[in-house]
């Protein structure tokens, strides 16, 4: 696979300048469609800004340029940056260079595959408690995405804290705030800085403010008694580069730990909300999902050697993922003067790519935008595609560090709901979607609950 590219009369494709402001506002009102538009140009698309041009590349060899071999030059952009600076301080996600490269040393232990199947008992443990209150909502109309993130919310805590949301309700809402404040910041440029004391400001300050002393009381007791426990916490206090011995120390401990709540929480909602509405849009894969969760475990909770035991639900996940991707655009930004494919990059230059239309490229991907899982059977057709075609964590070494966890919570959240509840899903086969911070179901997913008994 090679990243050179021929372009038609020697030029890169350019999409129509629609005003002076070139394509921001429809980046910003409608990016789905623009990223489409684009995709559809060809390899490597320019897209006018107000001052310059922006590039937007949909060939994995020029991504893989990008993300892996030119990631020292390609990194991610200063606004972004300042955005996650602002609400979350240094961490990993605002780091670059050797900082970025010694603290992701220090914490990618702590986060590999056999830490994340360490995790299992206390992920199935938070999940089934979430789902205790869902008993209350049995024959009533919800919104599943608020249940979701309500799950989501209980395995993030108890798996970086070893608490439950319970304990501490004020963290939902705190990461609340700040989720809305960085999508709202992702979609308004010319936003107020957060130094402005106004309304919104002050809410985010109070909620930095009381995630810090939540974190911090329970290091304080953490350290005082010096037990270990199974959950992130107890790994990153122990956890050192091993390279230089360096450790975190409280207030780096609190920053990893807030931001990968966050981006735990998010994320991996969406994720379940999306598989729960193809689902509900293919009856019979639900009924064959259903019906291999109760062949490999009856009525007991799941367990990491099950894995093996659920092809089907590994699929549809994975299609999922492929079809909605949550994290459905990334950007770096070059630090000096490079090329792209042979083609000329200056300095400052930002460059996208969107999983959700590399996704659906039909040079992948047979008929793209239907729902198959057997596409990624030992011998579906994802097998053979190119490395970098199906990116739902991101690609390169700053890949999602919590990819494992991720993948292990969305396994189990989803064979615990199907076996203890019946759903009645929206069967509209074009939902609406929301494109700000995550992707997302515009109607956040109308459903009804209800319990299943033990031999249904």
């Amino acid at each position: 696979m090679t990243s050179s590219l021929t372009l038609r009369h020697g030029r890169v494709p350019t999409l129509p300048r629609s005003s002076i402001l070139g394509v921001l506002p429809r980046l910003l009102r409608d990016p789905l469609s623009l990223y489409t538009e684009a995709a559809a140009l060809g390899d490597l698309v320019r897209l006018p800004l107000p001052l310059g041009y922006a590039y937007f590349v949909s060939s994995p060899a020029l991504i893989q340029e990008v993300m892996q071999k030119k990631s020292a030059i390609f990194r991610r952009p200063a606004p972004l940056r300042r955005v996650l600076q602002s609400v979350g301080g240094d961490n990993l996600m605002t780091r670059e260079g050797g900082a970025w490269l010694a603290r992701r040393r220090l914490m990618t232990p702590s986060l590999e595959r056999k830490e994340a199947a360490r995790l299992g008992t206390e992920i199935v443990a938070a999940i089934d408690a979430a789902l205790d209150s869902w008993t209350a909502h049995a024959g009533k109309s919800v919104r599943l995405r608020d249940l979701l993130v309500l799950l989501t919310r209980e395995v993030v805590a108890r798996t970086l804290l070893g608490v439950s949301i319970k304990t501490f309700p004020e963290i939902g809402d705190a990461f609340s705030v700040l989720t809305s404040y960085i999508a709202y910041r992702a979609t308004t440029p010319l936003a107020a800085p957060l130094w402005l004391p106004t309304r919104r400001h002050r809410a985010v300050r109070k909620a930095q403010l009381h995630l810090d002393r939540v974190a911090r009381q329970i290091l304080a007791e953490r350290r005082a008694t010096g037990v270990f426990r199974s959950d992130l916490l107890s790994s990153l206090l122990h956890a050192s580069d091993p390279e230089t011995g360096e450790q975190l120390d409280d207030t780096a401990l609190c920053r990893e730990l807030q931001i990968l709540m966050g981006a735990g929480e998010t994320t991996t909602a969406e994720a379940l909300t999306f598989c729960f509405s193809l689902l509900g849009r293919h009856p019979d894969v639900l009924a064959r999902v259903v019906r291999e969760v109760d062949d490999a475990l009856g009525t007991r909770t799941i367990e990491i050697a099950d894995l093996p035991r659920l092809p089907l639900l590994r699929q549809v996940l994975d299609e999922t993922l492929r079809i909605y991707p949550p994290s459905y655009v990334l950007g770096r930004s070059a630090t000096e003067a490079t090329t792209l494919g042979g083609v000329p990059i200056r300095s400052a230059t930002i460059v996208l790519y969107s999983p959700y239309t590399l996704h659906r490229d039909p040079r992948f991907w047979s008929e793209p935008e239907q729902f198959r899982p057997e596409r990624f059977a030992s011998d579906g057709e994802a097998a053979a595609v190119p490395r970098y075609a199906y990116l739902p964590f991101g690609a390169g070494p700053r890949r999602c560090i919590g990819e494992n966890i991720a993948q292990l919570e969305l396994i189990f959240a989803v064979a615990r709901i199907v076996q203890r509840f019946t759903l009645e899903l929206p069967r509209h086969p074009c939902p609406a979607l929301s494109a700000g911070f995550a992707l997302e179901l515009a109607d956040g997913l109308p459903a009804a609950v209800a319990l299943r008994s033990p031999t249904s």
